[in-house]
């Protein structure tokens, strides 16, 4: 009897349940979950499987384990949701302290809180709260989260550690973009991010383009610019559509009617006329004209005429329809009297714009539009969509005459090929005299093989007079082979005499070299003695005697320092170092003929000079060689100019002889 009895007290209670509740569908149902820990058996999984006897020998409900200070209980919807309401049942009524506090969480990551939270429990006495929760939780998630804290007490009655026995979860709402009494079967229309209420689907805010009239979304109005408006009144927000005023653009521009509510006007502003305040003809004087009916009132401007100064001037006999011309002056043609074709001859031409005496030279066509060489007489406005051969552009304009065999595009004009001896997009120029058969490279002119004798791009360079049959690499001019030198038999009475004369130089070379030393024996004190410069510069310039020792080093006099030029080092050098054959002077790394000079420039004057300004910024700058006794005070005196001195070119210095 008892059990009979339990059993129609949970009957009761689900009828209750699905009484009270008026909402979608239950997002909960077949979801996965989880729980901060578990006690026993009894899983998170047993919250959501349809049982609700709340009795813990049930095995219905789910149970997180004892001995701590914090409980959750999650179950993740696997889709982002609109919940409306949660409905929990809890194992007994004695034992609610457990549930005393209780919060919900909505989140869209399992991390429950960095989500929000909906709803928190603020019973003040245990007799204020029951097993059967069912509370309002809105918001938008795909994870719902029950949470219990035990670190701090609000109420002395809450249970000391926290524990969660729930024995069964619903929660009611639709997928996003969805909403339905019961099953979630209708879209939400209209509305911003698809977000409706999801038992009655009405829009939290309207999409764009919409506004809300009694819980309904409305397109904008029609005359609203962009179709944009305000979501709550309708107000037009980025203005009105050409031709159209007012809050809610109902109002024509030109209308003088203030306020206005149709698009309708009985008072048109000067300029308009008509209900929907169209401007005056435009051959109307002034731009007036009566408002109602829209007859030029201050008569019409040169060219026009007729009641509303539409005729076109050129009309036979000023008479005209609504603006169109029933007979137009010689010359003219159609209901605007537009001029004839200027192809046509002698101007004339029928009412349909068709010369009737023929083109003039150089038109063709049935209106005379068409370049002669169009092909077919295909044309459109004047313009020729293909030339015959040999002809290119809008009006086939003959080919370049350089092009081969007078072929070219028949848009750009370009030569497909050149004739020989020339290059050029227009084959126009004149390819250099010693590219061999006068043939170059269409699109720069280079040479593609020089004539025997020449090498370089522009073949302008000479190959070297010992090349076999002339002949050198055209890139570098090194001979391909050299000329094998020929010896004629000499006689021997030449042999005889060149022996002689041998001789003879051998001792005038001799004599020559006795008195050279003699003589620098005898001048050498005169030199020291007639120096302009102190002691030191001699000095320098002296070479050790040969009785120094070469490890004697404070016979040694060392150079001064050489500032470098700027694109080398910022070191220094000392003079007294450097190799005679060391000492590089700065100039162009290869020579170049007057002819490439010709080709080179017009390229380095590109980008404002460029190339020029890297070249001069290579040059060396400042003294080069050290000045030290010409900028003495001493010798400052005898210099010709304030900044100019004489300078120490770097002298090789003389190994000692290591047999001495």
């Amino acid at each position: 009897m008892k059990f009979i009895m339990s059993c129609l007290l949970v009957i009761c209670s689900v009828l209750s349940i699905f009484t009270a509740v008026r909402a979608s569908q239950d997002l909960a149902k077949g979801k996965p979950t989880s729980q901060s820990s578990t006690r026993d058996n009894y899983d998170s999984s047993k919250a959501i499987d349809g049982c609700i006897l709340q009795y813990i020998g049930s095995n219905c409900c789910s149970h997180t384990d004892f001995g701590n200070t914090e409980a959750w209980w999650q179950v993740d919807l696997q889709q982002q949701s609109v919940i409306e309401t949660v409905h929990i049942i809890y194992r007994d009524q004695n034992l609610l302290k457990r549930l005393a506090g209780f919060q919900i969480y909505l989140s869209n990551t399992s991390d429950w809180r960095s989500g929000v939270r909906c709803y928190q429990d603020q019973s003040t006495s245990l007799d204020l709260l029951f097993a059967k929760q069912y509370v309002a939780c809105q918001g938008v998630a795909q994870y719902l989260t029950i949470y219990s804290d035990r670190r701090t007490h609000t109420y002395t009655w809450y249970s000391t550690k926290a524990i969660l026995e729930l024995c069964e979860v619903y929660i009611y709402g639709c997928p996003l973009g969805k909403f339905g009494n019961g099953n979630c079967n209708e879209d939400c229309i209209d509305c911003l991010d698809s977000l409706c209420h999801p038992t009655s689907g009405i829009c939290d805010t309207c999409a764009s383009g919409y506004y809300t009239i009694e819980d309904g979304c409305f397109p904008c109005l029609t005359n609203c610019a962009g179709n944009t408006c305000n979501g709550t009144t309708g107000a037009c927000s980025d203005g009105c559509l050409p031709g159209f005023s007012g809050t809610y653009c109902k109002c024509l521009a030109n209308c003088g009617d203030q306020p206005c509510s149709q698009e309708t006007c009985s008072n048109c502003n000067s300029g308009y006329f008509g209900s929907t305040c169209t401007p005056c003809p435009s051959g109307c004087n002034a731009s007036t004209c009566d408002k109602a009916l829209g007859v030029c009132t201050n008569g019409c401007v040169p060219g026009y005429f007729g009641t509303y100064c539409n005729c076109p001037a050129n009309c036979a006999e000023q008479t005209c329809s609504q603006g169109n011309c029933s007979n137009c002056n010689s010359g003219y043609y159609g209901h605007s009297c537009t001029p004839c074709p200027s192809g046509c001859y002698g101007s004339t031409c029928d009412k349909s714009g068709i010369c009737a005496n023929g083109c003039s030279s150089g038109f063709s066509g049935t209106f005379c539009n068409c370049p002669v060489n169009c092909d077919d007489n295909i044309c459109h406005f004047g313009n020729c969509t293909n030339c015959n051969d040999g002809f290119y552009g809008p009006t086939c304009t003959p080919c370049p005459t350089g092009c081969s065999i007078n072929t070219c595009d028949k848009s750009s004009g370009n030569c497909l090929q050149c004739d020989a001896g020339f290059h050029g997009s227009h084959c126009d120029l004149t390819c250099p005299d010693n590219c061999i058969n006068k043939t170059c490279n269409q699109d720069n002119g280079l040479c593609e093989e020089c004539k025997p004798g020449f090498h370089g791009i522009l073949c302008y360079q000479e190959c070297p007079i010992n090349c076999k049959n002339n002949i050198c690499n055209m890139q570098d001019g090194q001979c391909i082979e050299r000329e094998a030198l020929v010896t004629e038999p000499e006689s021997q009475a030449g042999i005889y005499a060149g022996a002689g004369v041998g001789a003879l130089i051998v001792i005038g070379i001799v004599i020559a070299t006795v008195f050279i030393v003699l003589r620098r024996r005898t001048l050498q004190p005169k030199r020291k003695m007639s120096a302009h410069f102190d002691g030191d510069f001699e000095t320098t310039l002296s070479q050790p005697s040969p009785n120094h020792s070469p490890d004697t080093k404070s016979q040694e006099v060392s150079e001064p320092a050489l500032p470098l030029a700027e694109n080398t080092s910022n070191e220094y050098i000392n003079v007294g170092d450097v190799k005679q054959e060391e000492v590089v002077y700065t100039n162009m790394s290869n020579g170049v003929t007057i002819e490439e000079i010709r080709a080179m420039i017009p390229k380095k004057k590109e980008n404002e000079d460029e190339e020029f300004k890297k070249e001069f910024k290579l040059l060396p700058w400042g003294a080069v060689h050290p000045h030290v006794e010409g900028s003495k005070p001493l010798n400052k005196a005898k210099n010709r100019f304030k900044t100019t001195f004489p300078c120490m070119h770097p002298i090789q210095k003389k190994e000692e002889n290591s047999h001495m």
